[in-house]
């Protein structure tokens, strides 16, 4: 066993400061070179508050390259120096959200960071150009003096039979879009458990598999939720943050509960002590992953080509502080599958919708719903490469 000498200096400061770094494996990619890269942005300077940066996404479309692609990955690198706090920020591209990050504190003399993120279940956006809207609100002046410089890139791998993604894929934002120049943030705040809510029809009725990623990250009095004092115990000069300390992201299909997840404390930079995020930042906190819903048992319900409400929201939460909230529905559908005909009833009358009135079958036993008629095939299209 080693022992400390008694002679060994004493350190009177925290470390020096090094670029922050992240802890954990990096993204995998495909074997081969990339047929295609796009800058979105290059050292863009952010020192505002409520104002995007805006940058052209135009998906490669040459021979070999064109998708879908075997990878898609985006990689972001900042750089900071000076006095500032650290800040959130996230990328929209074509109006979904594809990454969730904060940017860490720097030092006097400057630090970089990068984080990396898998696009590929995001395929679908790059069938079309579009535009990627970057927001990092921050603050410069006499006091904070730290300009954010970043830089953003999109790298394609071309796919082969064996690594192509499912042509037959959906992606739809689920949100109203975002105006040119409108602070994205403001209609993806939440305060007091309010919904985020959409109403969506889907635009086919043979989806066979989808999940909503849920981007949701706490600030203000629930940036800390889980050392939040009971509210019955709160004084309002304390000092302390109320609601108590359990809170659940849940997602609601036309009002029924189709999951909740538990969030993830995730420390951002500057938060309760510096060994937490300095040299390796807190888990997540530069690329704060989505949190996954599978709702592809209410496919059933959402096949029918009628507009339903998707809805998020954050249980337990308290009155002061913000979640941020922004949804992104994901699928697959089959080609085989012309549409879902609704099951109706033996008399002909329609069964109930799900999250409806009480069954009639429960007050009349005699009634029973027939098996729903079976999807009419349609071909499908050749394979990637076929």
């Amino acid at each position: 066993m080693h022992r400390l000498s008694r002679d060994m200096p004493t350190p009177k400061h925290f470390p020096a400061y090094d670029d922050p770094r992240a802890a954990g494996p990096g993204v995998l990619r495909p074997f081969g070179a990339p047929c295609a890269s796009l800058r979105l942005f290059d050292r863009e300077p952010l020192q505002g508050w409520g104002s995007p940066s805006y940058a052209r996404v135009v998906p490669p479309t040459s021979p070999g390259c064109a998708g879908p692609w075997a990878h898609v990955q985006l990689d972001l690198a900042g750089e900071v120096k000076g006095v500032q706090f650290d800040r959130m920020g996230a990328l929209w591209i074509g109006n979904a959200h594809v990454l969730r990050l904060t940017t860490p504190e720097p030092s006097p003399e400057g630090i970089r960071w990068q984080l990396q993120r898998d696009l590929t279940d995001y395929w679908p956006l790059f069938r079309s150009p579009s535009n990627a809207t970057l927001q990092i609100d921050n603050t410069v002046d006499d006091t904070y003096t730290g300009i954010l410089y970043i830089s953003a890139n999109l790298t394609f791998y071309p796919a082969t039979p064996s690594t192509a993604p499912a042509a037959e894929a959906l992606l739809l934002p689920l949100h109203a879009g975002l105006a040119y120049g409108e602070n994205a943030w403001e209609a993806a705040a939440t305060v007091g458990g309010e919904n985020r809510s959409y109403t969506l029809t889907l635009p086919q009725r043979n989806l066979r598999l989808a999940h909503i990623d849920v981007y949701a990250s706490g600030h203000g009095c629930e940036e800390f939720w889980y050392t939040n004092v009971p509210d019955e115990d709160f004084e309002p000069d304390s000092g302390a943050c109320a609601g108590g300390t359990y809170r659940e992201i849940q997602l609601y299909v036309d009002g029924l509960l189709a999951g909740a997840l538990y969030p993830f404390p995730t420390i951002y930079t500057g938060g309760v002590c510096p060994l937490l995020w300095r040299p390796l930042t807190g888990i997540y906190s530069f690329n704060v992953p989505p949190y996954r819903f599978d709702i592809t048992p209410f496919l059933g319900l959402l096949n029918d080509g009628k507009p339903h409400e998707i809805a998020a929201k954050v249980f337990g939460q308290g009155e002061a502080g913000t979640w941020f909230l922004d949804m992104v529905l994901v699928g697959s559908h089959s080609c085989r599958l012309k549409g879902v005909p609704a099951p109706r009833l033996k008399d002909g009358s329609a069964a109930p919708a799900l999250g409806g009135e009480p069954s009639p079958m429960s007050l009349h036993p005699g009634r029973v719903a027939e098996a729903a008629p079976q999807p009419q095939e349609v071909p499908c299209r050749p394979a990637h490469g076929a």
